[in-house]
């Protein structure tokens, strides 16, 4: 649930997250409210858990493993829920919404958005938290160009050497791949095929297995 920082009273807060200062406790200082999210946020882990569940980790808490249905996502083999996969997935928790016309990035665009809003819902409910309106849980990456984002959280990224990172992202994907293939997921196994390759993190062999349906 969002809120006006402004506008709510302390009678309508819920009980927050003991890092989070309730903001009617800071006389609506909507800055250090946003800081204290941040901070929030930053110490979360956000985790790929299965095909179709992705889990949330507070510093020195049990992981809270969540549906994609539960996280609001209609179809778990839907672009939206594949896009947040991939994002997981991600070496830098990024993702690039330029397409190849308008269109095309205005749909990545909304894909993003409603990434950030389910993600949000989740945060807010399992931890007891109000996020700040309008906030984003992803940041402009302006060192990569037009249209490239990174997300604030942490993800077992950080604990995987890059060569076993991109195994198991590889691994990963061709595994959705073999259970729901679709033409955007072959083209995206085929790209990352060639690049894990030459960089021999994924011999030439895993490379064609992945893509060669059962």
């Amino acid at each position: 649930m969002l809120f006006d920082i402004m506008n709510q009273s302390s009678m309508n807060n819920p009980k927050v997250d003991q890092q989070i200062i309730n903001p009617a406790e800071q006389n609506s200082n909507n800055k250090n409210t946003i800081e204290d999210f941040e901070k929030f946020v930053s110490s979360l882990k956000i985790e790929g858990y299965s095909e179709e569940e992705i889990s949330f980790q507070k510093p020195g808490k049990e992981r809270i493993p969540l549906h994609a249905i539960k996280l609001g996502f209609k179809n778990p083999g839907g672009k939206t829920w594949r896009d947040l996969l991939s994002i997981l997935n991600d070496e830098s928790l990024e993702i690039n919404i330029r397409g190849v016309d308008a269109d095309d990035t205005n749909a990545n665009r909304k894909r993003l958005y409603a990434i950030n809003k389910k993600l949000l819902n989740a945060i807010s409910k399992e931890f007891e938290v109000d996020p700040p309106k309008r906030f984003n849980l992803y940041e402009k990456d302006k060192t990569k160009g037009v249209g490239v984002y990174r997300f604030k959280f942490q993800s077992k990224k950080n604990d995987l050497s890059t060569k076993d990172y991109c195994r198991k992202k590889f691994s990963a994907l061709a595994k959705i791949y073999q259970s729901k293939p679709t033409t955007d997921l072959l083209e995206i196994l085929e790209i990352r095929g060639k690049e894990y390759s030459t960089k021999g993190y994924i011999s030439e062999h895993e490379k064609i297995k992945a893509i060669t349906l059962k």
